[in-house]
């Protein structure tokens, strides 16, 4: 398919995949991309990198997928920039996420509904608002999951309902689109498992500063402090912020290429080898008292 004079918009492109998708469709692909960037705590990095490895086929902007506001203006810079090069909005991809290591009780509401307006409400959101320029190109959006999305496992509880939301709003979107006729693909991508090569599993120890208040207002908490202080000491520091660089794999940016590129595409992509795609399909088919035994001991909590 020629991707010529068509625009793909992009969240979270601090860092991770949205930062290594957004330079691969820009200087691999010579794509016009969209790039929006939340831009933590202040942090530039992402947006100064992407400023200086890219030239004009990039648009950098400010995007906070909670806010209302913040979406408005991603639109409205897109129009303007997709005017400026006479083309038109092909692709959105909904890779802004968060994530806490943490059992659901531990949360406060907030911590949970913090989770849910960036990866399901925000996602939604973003996706909404830019429909009618996708139904007008006939293009497609693109949400991010997860192997956990259909795999919920003991303190990624908050993190799969959010992803499993968003995968139903996929299913449920696509289906209402086919009703009143538009050309629009939904499609989830499973990107693999990168805790270390990305940051979306960093800075825990900060969360669980959080978590720690929440816990000493639980009336019966002495029945697991210690498990929750031997979570803390096992998360807190586990997944440390990585360098800021593309991730190095094939297979991401294959996926990748062919969701945009072909003309009749999957509705799931998954990156990741036939053995562990495999070994989640079986647990799906386990009786539930094994299949929870697996996913427990697959986080390897402490004792």
């Amino acid at each position: 398919m020629d991707l010529t004079k068509k625009a793909i918009f992009i969240s979270g492109c601090d860092s991770g995949f949205g930062y290594s998708l957004a330079l691969h469709c820009a200087n691999n692909l010579g794509l016009l991309v969209i790039a929006g960037c939340y831009v933590p705590g202040g942090d530039e990095s992402g947006w100064k990198s992407l400023e200086s490895s890219t030239k004009g086929n990039l648009k950098l902007v400010h995007l906070d997928v909670t806010k209302s506001r913040s979406i408005e203006e991603a639109v409205k810079a897109t129009k303007a920039f997709l005017h400026s090069q006479e083309a038109r909005l092909w692709c959105v991809v909904n890779n802004a996420a968060v994530l806490v290591f943490g059992q659901a009780e531990w949360q406060p509401m907030d911590m949970i509904r913090h989770q849910f307006e960036v990866n399901t409400f925000g996602a939604f959101a973003l996706a909404k608002a830019f429909l009618p320029m996708l139904r007008e190109s006939e293009g497609r959006i693109i949400n991010m999951i997860s192997y956990c999305t259909d795999c919920p496992m003991p303190t990624l509880t908050v993190y799969t309902a959010s992803k499993a939301a968003l995968k139903s709003l996929s299913i449920g979107l696509r289906e209402e689109l086919i009703t009143i006729g538009a050309k629009v693909d939904v499609i989830l991508f499973n990107p693999g498992d990168h805790p270390f090569e990305t940051p979306l599993c960093s800075g825990q120890g900060a969360n669980y500063e959080v978590m720690e208040k929440e816990v000493e207002h639980i009336s019966d908490s002495r029945l697991f402090k210690d498990h929750f202080l031997r979570c803390r000491e096992k998360f807190a520091g586990l997944f440390p912020k990585p360098e800021l660089k593309p991730l190095d794999n094939v297979g991401l940016y294959h996926s990748f290429e062919a969701m945009i590129s072909s003309r009749h595409p999957d509705f799931e992509y998954v990156n990741s080898d036939l053995i562990t795609q495999g070994f989640f399909g079986l647990i799906k088919k386990l009786p539930t008292h094994w299949a929870d035994k697996m996913r427990i001991s697959m986080m390897k909590l402490p004792k």
